[in-house]
């Protein structure tokens, strides 16, 4: 679902950026289009 073309390890790091807004780089790798 989320891990199109993101590894497993940054998964933690995705969930992480969900709960911490601020972090616009993390958002910008977890792009629904």
């Amino acid at each position: 679902m989320i891990s199109r073309r993101i590894p497993l390890a940054d998964i933690n790091d995705v969930l992480a950026a969900l709960k911490n807004p601020g972090n616009e780089m993390i958002r910008r790798i977890v792009t629904f289009d």
